[in-house]
C-alpha cells in the first residue's frame, strides 16, 4: 500500500492506492474529513470512491433493456454487491506531482468491465476530485457514481446542502419510498447541526436544464 500526500499552502491531502481512498485532508492542523486509520481497509478511510454505482440493488439483480443482470456479493459481512468494486481494489499511479494526483482502476470481473480514474488536485483554498469512467464491456449497463465522505462530528458541526426530498431507508439498508416533505432534523437547505440519530438516506436534488 502507498500513501501519497500532496500539499499546497495551508492544505494536505493523503490518499492510498489500496481502494483509491482518501486518508486524511487537513487545512493546517484541522481535520476537513476524519483522519482514516490508513489501515487498507476502506471503511476505516477519510472518503472512498464509489464505481460502478453507490449503495446497494435489491436482491442483487437488476432488469436493464430487457436484460436481467445478477450481481454477486463482494464483502463478507453484507449480503448485497455494495458499493460496487472501486473502493475494495488496487488502483495504480498514472501521474504525480506536489499538489495532484491522478489514480486509475480497471475492473474486468462480473457483470461490469470498466476502467475509471480519480484526479485529485489542491489550490490554496481547494480540493477538487475528477471521477471518470468508461464502459468496456461489450453491453451499454447503467453508471452511478460518487464518493462516501466521513466528516468530523463535533457539537459546532453544521452542515447546509440542497435537496428537494428523500428517500426512506428500508431493511437491510435499501431504499424505500421517496417522501418530498423533508421532515426538520434532515432539511439542510439552511445550515444546521446534525441530528444524533442513526440516518442513512438518499437525498435528492433539482436537476439544472441541459
Amino acid at each position: 500500500m502507498t500513501i501519497y500526500t500532496l500539499s499546497h499552502g495551508p492544505l494536505k491531502l493523503d490518499v492510498s492506492d489500496r481502494g483509491g481512498v482518501i486518508e486524511g485532508f487537513w487545512r493546517d492542523t484541522t481535520p476537513l474529513l476524519r483522519p482514516g486509520k490508513k489501515s487498507g481497509v476502506a471503511t476505516d478511510a477519510s472518503c472512498s470512491p464509489l464505481v460502478p454505482f453507490a449503495n446497494r440493488v435489491s436482491g442483487n439483480r437488476f432488469v436493464w433493456q430487457g436484460r436481467e443482470y445478477q450481481l454477486q456479493p463482494n464483502v463478507e459481512w453484507d449480503a448485497h454487491y455494495l458499493h460496487g468494486d472501486g473502493w475494495l481494489g488496487q488502483w495504480q499511479c498514472a501521474s504525480c506531482s506536489d499538489d495532484s494526483l491522478c489514480l486509475v482502476y480497471e475492473h474486468r470481473s462480473g457483470v461490469y468491465h470498466y476502467r475509471v480514474s480519480q484526479a485529485f488536485h489542491l489550490t490554496a483554498d481547494t480540493l477538487t476530485v475528477t471521477l471518470s469512467v468508461t464502459n468496456q464491456g461489450a453491453e451499454t449497463l447503467p453508471f452511478g457514481t460518487g464518493w462516501h465522505p466521513y466528516f468530523p462530528l463535533s457539537p459546532q458541526t453544521r452542515i447546509q446542502a440542497q435537496a428537494i426530498g428523500y428517500w426512506l431507508e428500508r431493511e437491510q439498508w435499501l431504499v424505500g419510498e421517496f417522501c418530498e416533505q423533508l421532515p426538520q432534523e434532515l432539511d439542510f437547505n439552511q445550515l444546521a447541526p446534525l441530528p444524533r440519530q442513526w440516518v442513512n438516506n438518499g437525498f435528492a436534488v433539482e436537476m439544472m436544464p441541459a
